[in-house]
């Protein structure tokens, strides 16, 4: 910088630029949030009330990971894929874990998760086979039914050729999750020996990636991912989330040890691209208590946006199912329109398939309180 007159020029031009920005949006979020006052249906009080039993904020929160899943897939700069898969499938797990309950009838506890991922599962196998009707035949049914019932996200030393199954399978991956934690939690009564066997098997898990044994439905993965289901349930237990809902500093604690993370390459799932094992824990929670604190001022400051993240959070299975079976279709529709390169193809193509799945959960929804109020009728 010395005797560098321009770069200094640059420097204050480039600060007095964000503070004029900054400024600029906090008076764009006023004017959205005053309009929506005055929207008839707006009644803060009962849109409070309404998320008392649940925080809405981690709804919002997955509704940012879901549509960041979604831009990852597209072809975007390496840095920001690196970005997002620093932690927006690790978020996932995290805030799974968040909403466990140890099970007080494990047989029923099953039937509840195998109902909540194996039958959006097997709607979309069966989804994706009505669509390649054309492409039936004998040797085409027995190859994707094999594909299909080990769930591989991707195969390398074993299983070699076995198709993946593309973005669904964190599907199975998460119910594989539920399962072992449940299992280790039903029979490890101990807190401290549940932890211990936690980390083992959580780092059984990794070294079975990095060598190449990647299992049907992505078992591997999921044995590593069990410390982060732990997390998860430790933020609910010492009331961690709440707790950095207005610590606004942590900010600046939590920021450099997820950019460290970053920096070194992320961690990526699928692939088990896994860097040192203490940093990826540490810079992956970083990253979720960071945009869960994004979140949480989403919700309090931008209401419109937070009820439309909101909706996409809760139909966060159907978006992957949509995005794994159609995406495809809607990428070509799009190209139709726009270059692939554009920033217009990302948004369109994105927001049809959002679209579709909210308004398939929208549908959902409706014909279940239907059910329920023919019931009490």
């Amino acid at each position: 910088l010395s005797g560098n007159s321009s770069v200094w020029a640059r420097i204050i031009l480039e600060i007095l630029f964000a503070l004029m920005a900054a400024v600029l949006m906090k008076a764009v979020i006023k004017t959205i949030s005053y309009l929506h006052t005055k929207l008839p249906q707006y009644d803060k009080s009962v849109n409070k009330s309404a998320y008392i039993a649940r925080d809405s904020s981690i709804d919002i929160a997955r509704g940012i990971l879901i549509l960041l899943m979604i831009v990852a897939h597209f072809s975007i700069d390496k840095t920001l894929r690196t970005i997002i898969y620093s932690f927006h499938m690790v978020a996932f797990v995290v805030f799974s874990g968040y909403f466990y309950k140890k099970p007080k009838d494990i047989f029923r506890t099953l039937l509840h998760i195998f109902k909540r991922f194996l039958i959006p599962y097997i709607i979309f196998v069966i989804g994706t086979l009505l669509l390649n009707i054309s492409n039936w035949s004998e040797i085409y049914l027995k190859t994707a039914i094999q594909q299909y019932i080990l769930g591989m996200s991707f195969s390398k030393n074993i299983l070699i050729g076995v198709s993946s199954v593309g973005p669904v399978y964190f599907i199975l991956m998460l119910l594989a999750v539920r399962l072992i934690y449940m299992l280790v939690d039903y029979f490890v009564k101990d807190e401290t020996y549940k932890i211990l066997l936690v980390l083992i098997l959580s780092f059984v898990g990794m070294k079975l990636g990095e060598g190449g044994y990647w299992l049907p439905w992505s078992m591997d993965v999921a044995l590593y991912s069990l410390v982060f289901y732990q997390i998860g349930i430790f933020l609910r237990k010492y009331g961690i989330l709440s707790y950095s809902k207005n610590m606004y500093f942590l900010y600046f604690l939590l920021s450099p040890v997820w950019a460290y993370l970053i920096s070194i390459g992320g961690v990526e799932l699928a692939v088990r691209n896994y860097e040192s094992y203490g940093v990826i824990i540490l810079g992956a929670t970083a990253g979720v208590l960071l945009l869960y604190q994004l979140a949480n001022y989403i919700f309090k400051q931008l209401p419109i946006l937070a009820t439309a993240f909101t909706y996409i959070g809760k139909s966060s299975m159907i978006v992957i199912i949509i995005h794994t079976m159609l995406g495809g279709v809607y990428y070509n529709l799009v190209t139709t329109k726009f270059d692939s390169a554009h920033i217009l193809f990302l948004f369109f193509a994105t927001l049809l398939q959002i679209s579709t799945a909210v308004l398939i959960n929208m549908f959902l929804s409706i014909i279940k309180n239907t059910k329920k109020t023919d019931r009490v009728l």
